[in-house]
Formats: structure tokens, C-alpha cells, sequence
């Protein structure tokens, strides 16, 4: 990349606007920090909310153990479902299972969920978290006979793929 060039690109920038939403991303980690469900909505409900404010926001929600916080981020229609693993690991290292079942839950795609579950596995292992981690097990085994079975029906290939989605 050519570095003059991105030097004459910086008078083009809206200096107000990133400090405005810095800003704003700032008061959002802070407000799930303190549990301030409040200043969280109202954040929540800026038009010009950015993904990465959210996974922030999401792990250190996880990190508090605030449920309903966690709730109201994965709600929102801007978060990346692809991108939870952060949070799911700050909720496994913190023992909170009623917040990594709801992260899981969101997950998109069984390999995407499979692969998740087991890096949470191994950080409850880690941890100590027995009870969390049987949980986690117990999910693995039940979700693995279901695609067990749904292979064995020789059921059309869309079929299996809602399947496999929807664990």
C-alpha cells in the first residue's frame, strides 16, 4: 500500500463522526461493565452500530455474568453470529453456563457449534467447571446421535442441512 497516499486520504475522513462512535462504543463496554441495561438500549439502538463494538460488548457482558445484557446483544440484528468464540470463551473461563448455552444457541451451523462446544469443553476442562462441562458433553452427545440418525434416513441432502442447522 502506498503510504502517501493514505496520508492525502486522511483530510478526507469525518474526524467527528469516528470520534462521535468511539466514543459511543466506549460508553456501551462501559454501561455492560456496570450493568446499566438503560444506557445499553440506547446504544444498542444507534443506527451506526459496528460489529466489532459488539463482540466487545458481548464479552464483557459474558465476563459480568449479565444475562439480560447478553440477551438484549445477541439479539441484535447487527452482531456476528460467526464471531462469538470470544465471548464464549470469556463466559466458559467465568463458569457462567446459563450464558454459554445462550451463545451456543445462536451459533449458526453445526460445524460452526461442534467446533465451539469442544474449544468450550476444553477451557471448562482447564478450569474446573465439572458441572458446566458435563452440560457441554451431554449437548455434544445428544447433537452427534441426531446426525447420526438424520444420515442414516437417506433423507435429500436440504433436508440434512436443516438439520444440521438448527441444532
Amino acid at each position: 500500500m502506498n503510504v502517501r497516499r493514505l496520508f492525502l486520504n486522511v483530510r478526507d475522513w469525518n474526524v467527528e463522526s469516528v470520534m462521535e462512535w468511539s466514543t459511543q462504543r466506549n460508553a456501551l463496554v462501559a454501561a455492560v461493565r456496570t450493568g446499566n441495561v438503560e444506557i445499553v438500549d440506547r446504544n444498542l439502538a444507534h443506527p451506526a452500530i459496528e460489529k466489532h463494538a459488539l463482540r466487545e460488548a458481548l464479552g464483557a457482558a459474558a465476563r459480568a455474568g449479565n444475562v439480560e445484557i447478553v440477551d438484549r446483544i445477541l439479539a441484535h440484528p447487527a452482531i456476528d453470529k460467526f464471531k462469538l468464540k470470544n465471548a464464549l470463551e470469556a463466559a466458559a473461563r467465568a463458569g457462567n453456563s446459563e450464558i454459554v448455552v445462550r451463545i451456543l444457541a445462536v451459533i449458526d451451523g453445526y460445524a460452526r457449534w461442534r467446533l465451539a462446544a469442544k474449544e468450550t469443553l476444553q477451557i471448562c476442562d482447564r478450569r474446573g467447571h465439572t458441572e458446566l462441562a458435563s452440560l457441554i458433553r451431554q449437548e455434544l452427545r445428544v447433537a452427534e446421535v441426531r446426525v447420526i440418525y438424520a444420515s442414516k434416513l437417506d433423507l435429500p441432502r436440504d433436508i440434512v442441512r436443516k438439520i444440521h442447522s438448527k441444532m
